[in-house]
């Protein structure tokens, strides 16, 4: 159609486009398509050198398998220890799959030479973007897990609440 040749006053005020695929021009992607969430707020605590679920977790069905998933986490934990050195870790779990895990030298320590008690403290934070091409259900979760029997891990510290957020976004 040569420009002008549609006035605005022509066009309908909606598009039907039931049964028919859209096609979006490249460059088009990064928008956001739904956004779920999870929270925990029941203190959980283990002693263990192996990672254990700390029951925070949230799930996801991307509508695309070509989506991405944003996920954010905002997660009170502590270490302690009776002696001079706490150390412990947190990764994150797609599935039964770790897909973020800090290496020795990125998981929290402390240490207080000649110390009686050493805790650790902090909100535990992660950005990560993950592919996870699929458009099935999704369940997201971290775990945390301590260097030494001697040390504790907690999560929700203080039945403080956690929150996982999932964020699908367009290809």
């Amino acid at each position: 159609l040569p420009d002008g040749s549609i006035a605005a006053g022509d066009l309908a005020s909606s598009l039907d486009l039931t049964g028919k695929t859209v096609t979006l021009p490249s460059g088009t992607g990064g928008k956001i398509l739904q956004i779920t969430e999870g929270t925990q707020s029941t203190i959980m605590s283990t002693t263990s050198q192996t990672y254990q679920d700390t029951n925070l977790s949230a799930s996801i069905t991307p509508s695309a398998s070509d989506s991405k998933v944003l996920v954010l986490i905002t997660q009170p934990t502590s270490f302690s220890i009776a002696s001079n050195a706490a150390q412990g870790a947190v990764r994150l779990v797609r599935g039964s799959t770790s897909i973020w895990e800090p290496g020795t030298s990125y998981s929290l320590q402390s240490y207080a030479s000649g110390a009686t008690t050493v805790a650790i403290k902090w909100l535990w934070s992660l950005m990560y973007l993950d592919s996870p091409s699929t458009t099935s259900a999704t369940t997201y979760k971290t775990q945390i897990k301590t260097y030494s029997s001697s040390i504790t891990g907690y999560a929700h510290n203080d039945n403080s609440p956690s929150y996982m957020y999932l964020v699908e976004v367009a290809a």
